[in-house]
């Protein structure tokens, strides 16, 4: 769910485009730890398609009991306000 959010966020406010993978790492890294969000719990993984290794990880194995039910929830609201066929766009 973190992961859709912060989505959301950067698609809304995004700081300079990343052009590396260590860019991304560090504005990922500075957006969930930042002052706002220091009562949430994120859990993101990002996985390449192409190669399979992990670019970015955060608590990545850490149980969060309502990841699931949250997901469900999350999904819906993307699919209501961005629709199905919409695409994120990025750079890498």
């Amino acid at each position: 769910m973190g992961l859709l959010i912060a989505i959301a966020i950067f698609a809304q406010a995004p700081e300079t485009k990343a052009t590396t993978v260590e860019q991304l790492r560090q504005q990922l890294a500075r957006h969930i730890t930042h002052p706002r969000f220091a009562a949430a719990t994120w859990g993101v993984k990002i996985v390449s398609l192409d190669t399979g290794k992990t670019i970015f990880a955060h608590n990545a194995g850490k149980l969060l009991s309502p990841a699931s039910n949250c997901k469900l929830f999350t999904m819906a609201l993307v699919l209501d306000r961005l629709g199905g066929d919409y695409r994120i766009e990025t750079s890498l």
